[in-house]
């Protein structure tokens, strides 16, 4: 039994093949981009009105967790995410104002895969001397990737760019 295919619909399995081909490939190259310069990170924004009351009377956000990694720049940190094709960055975190709010261990459920894992809770400061206390997001990093986010905090350049 021989099967024949009409020319539309070779047409048809030539387009779909190019098209499966150029995903892979655009998919692989932007891979290999991330890989230079990047840090795993997965991170979550924090909505005030998905803050969750926990037992301790702290609010925990129970948004989604995403994938990805940072790369940290002189005035943002920028994340992207793990399975995207979009060349730009999906969260971008200014770094003037960005204060450390909070750090502690991932809840049970959150990383059980990954148990090395630290949250730290993020938040702006409307000026450098008065703390807003509102995290924006959260970003789960390994603990050497958290001492080289906290460096980066911290080391904000001086000059009038960096000041309110």
């Amino acid at each position: 039994m021989e099967v024949h295919l009409s020319s539309t619909g070779e047409s048809l399995v030539i387009v779909v093949a190019v098209m499966a081909a150029t995903l892979l490939v655009l998919f692989g190259l932007r891979r290999y981009s991330l890989r230079r310069g990047t840090v795993p990170c997965s991170v979550r924004t924090v909505p005030l009105s998905h803050a969750v009351e926990t037992g301790e009377g702290a609010k925990r956000p129970h948004g989604p967790w995403r994938r990805g990694c940072v790369r940290y720049g002189s005035e943002e940190l920028r994340w992207f995410r793990t399975f995207s094709l979009r060349p730009l960055p999906a969260v971008r975190l200014p770094r003037r104002g960005l204060v450390v709010l909070g750090r502690r261990e991932p809840d049970a459920q959150e990383f059980r895969n990954r148990p090395q894992m630290v949250v730290v809770e993020v938040g702006r400061t409307h000026n450098h001397d008065e703390d807003s206390g509102v995290p924006t997001h959260e970003l789960a990093m390994s603990e050497a990737a958290l001492t080289g986010f906290l460096s980066w905090v911290e080391a904000v350049p001086p000059g009038p760019r960096y000041l309110s």
